[in-house]
């Protein structure tokens, strides 16, 4: 039985940890989350964020940590946590699951939308 993900978004150091329960829903979690940064909002893995991963032996807890890097990976964090029930936000919450559950669905597998790159543009020009 897989136990339940704790995720912790740091908004002021620009993390999200996960604590999980054995390694092969940290395994999981790290591919998900490497793709919904990676394809759905289009940040470099090396350079926009980073994902490492360690272990507690004497507790047997399995860690997850991602640090945004940039000013894009750090705008794309606070806009996933703008809304309170974020797609993105229940991604990650279920993301070592083997399956989703049927009542997250995934973040969509289409692009970003044009006026969302527009606004992005923007806001780094203004800033």
């Amino acid at each position: 039985m897989i136990g339940p993900c704790l995720l912790n978004i740091d908004l002021n150091n620009f993390s999200i940890e996960a604590r999980y329960d054995d390694e092969l829903s940290r395994y999981r979690a790290k591919k998900r989350w490497e793709s919904l940064l990676k394809d759905i909002y289009l940040l470099e893995p090396s350079t926009d964020f980073s994902i490492k991963s360690f272990s507690d032996p004497d507790r047997c807890f399995y860690y997850l940590k991602c640090a945004f890097k940039t000013q894009v990976g750090k705008f794309i964090l606070q806009r996933m946590c703008a809304e309170l029930n974020s797609p993105a936000i229940k991604t990650l919450k279920v993301a070592h699951y083997a399956r989703f559950p049927e009542e997250v669905e995934p973040v969509s597998q289409t692009k970003p939308q044009k006026h969302f790159l527009l606004k992005l543009l923007q806001y780094f020009q203004t800033g």
